[in-house]
């Protein structure tokens, strides 16, 4: 498990390799979305740092304080944290080749963009939206549930392998 720091410093190094800056609220949604897939694939964390539901979307608030004087800047250096990454484990061949393809999936669309894919009725954010108070919400110390997370993701891949397996059975059948 990692710092959103880590996995943000990877997304911002890996980006400018290929001369793409990236604003706050894009490097938060793609580490909130790598977070996701990871919970749904492994059943385990990416990320160590809690995820709350704020009135405009989900934000890692450790991430986001190191970020916001950023705006909707890009952002031109990495992030620093008075947290110690340092006891984190390095991350390994197939934990970049997991970043690699969130990033290179995801990276082809705009802030906005991940923005309403996090905000689509019944993504976590939506479910504790609906079941809090704009009160609470307003506080910005909602947590998302992990286990939220993790179910939302976890269905999208059955999902994507219930189409790849209908795919591949009408291809078996249109070749007989």
């Amino acid at each position: 498990m990692y710092s959103s720091i880590t996995i943000a410093n990877y997304f911002l190094r890996e980006s400018w390799k290929g001369g793409v800056y990236l604003t706050p609220m894009k490097l938060l949604k793609l580490v909130y979305i790598a977070h996701g897939w990871y919970l749904g694939y492994t059943g385990n964390r990416l990320i160590y740092d809690p995820i709350c539901a704020w009135p405009y979307g989900p934000v890692i608030p450790e991430l986001y304080f190191q970020i916001n004087q950023y705006g909707r800047n890009p952002i031109t250096a990495t992030v620093t944290s008075g947290i110690k990454l340092s006891n984190e484990p390095p991350l390994d061949d197939s934990m970049t080749e997991f970043l690699n393809m969130i990033l290179e999936h995801y990276n082809q669309f705009s802030a906005l963009d991940l923005s309403a894919l996090t905000h689509q009725k019944g993504t976590p954010w939506d479910w504790v939206v609906r079941s809090h108070s704009s009160k609470q919400l307003a506080s910005r110390t909602v947590r998302i549930p992990e286990e939220i997370i993790r179910d939302y993701y976890t269905k999208k891949i059955k999902a994507a392998e219930n189409i790849n397996e209908q795919s591949s059975v009408s291809e078996e059948v249109s070749c007989k």
